[in-house]
């Protein structure tokens, strides 16, 4: 068995298990059209690679699953680095209970398989407002203790 040690539980699992942690921040909420309403989100989750798979076919992959959501679109894909490895960032947009959605993902190779997905959400009306922070947020990234 293997340990893990977080911040709010520690517990065992079986070692062969895939590390498929998820942390999730959201801004305070606030009324909007549809009720209480967050006006943006950061969720960072860990997956693996398929068996001999790269990098960029994760990518393409992990698209093609988010394409499912009500108005996906793409806006742009950008190669880009975090730290000494290659990354991704693509920006795309959907429709969340009939609310246009901004997402930002940076996709980050990790040791042994891995892949980090830091993904930045806003309502298409407070873009403007969050893209600095979003910006800033992401410039900030850097590989922790893997």
């Amino acid at each position: 068995m293997a340990r893990h040690l977080g911040a709010v539980l520690a517990f065992d699992y079986p070692r062969n298990w895939e590390d498929q942690t998820e942390v999730r921040y959201v801004a305070p909420s606030r009324p909007g059209p549809l009720g209480e309403e967050s006006p943006g989100r950061i969720v960072l989750r860990r997956s693996g690679l398929a068996c001999d798979e790269e990098f960029a076919a994760f990518v393409e992959r992990e698209l093609r699953l988010r394409a499912a959501a009500d108005g996906f679109v793409i806006r742009e894909v950008l190669a880009t680095r975090v730290d000494d490895r290659e990354a991704s960032l693509v920006r795309y947009a959907t429709l969340e209970s009939s609310v246009p959605y901004e997402h930002r993902v940076l996709f980050v190779p990790l040791h042994e398989q891995g892949v980090a997905m830091l993904t930045l959400s806003a309502p298409r009306s407070e873009l403007a407002q969050l893209e600095p922070l979003f910006e800033r947020m992401l410039s900030s990234v850097h590989l922790g203790a893997l």
